[in-house]
Order: structure tokens, then C-alpha cells, then sequence
């Protein structure tokens, strides 16, 4: 009983590696054929709510009113700001 536990979990493990492999070459193929964000729009308004997050006060705009975007990457960028700050840049 214990061999075929063990056959389960080496084959799970093989598995979840597998796709784990192919989202990561499918996400590099992506980033390398999309220009990804090219309107200076986007940055200021990933800026602005990453500065929103840190600081506690700013402007938001329709997409986060209305939760077209995901707090992910501003909270990513507020970290870089907040260890900007600390390091006095």
C-alpha cells in the first residue's frame, strides 16, 4: 500500500512540474512577442496606486472603482518604492 502511495505522490509531483514548466515557457514566449505596457498612461497609473498603497492618500481611477485590476503588481511596486524611500533614493 505504501509503494503505490508513493507512486501517486512521485507522479503528482511529475505532473505539477510538467505544467509548472510549460506556463513558464508559454509566459517567456508571451512576454517576448507582446511589447507588453507602451502607453505612458499605464506607468502613472501603476505608479499612482502604488504610491496610494504606500503612503495612504491619492488618486484612483475607473479601473480600480471598479475592480478591472488586480492590487498585485501595485503592491509589488509599492514594496520598490517603500525600500527606495529607505535607502533615501
Amino acid at each position: 500500500m505504501e509503494a503505490t502511495e508513493r507512486s501517486k505522490s512521485g507522479s503528482t509531483r511529475h505532473w505539477l512540474l510538467v505544467l509548472l514548466l510549460v506556463g513558464l515557457l508559454v509566459r517567456v514566449m508571451a512576454a517576448s512577442a507582446f511589447a507588453g505596457i507602451i502607453v505612458t498612461d499605464e506607468h502613472q497609473q501603476y505608479i499612482e496606486q502604488s504610491f496610494r498603497h504606500l503612503h495612504g492618500y491619492g488618486a484612483t481611477f475607473w479601473e480600480q472603482d471598479y475592480g478591472m485590476r488586480h492590487p498585485l503588481f501595485s503592491f509589488l511596486l509599492a514594496g520598490i518604492l517603500w525600500l527606495g524611500e529607505t535607502a533615501g533614493i
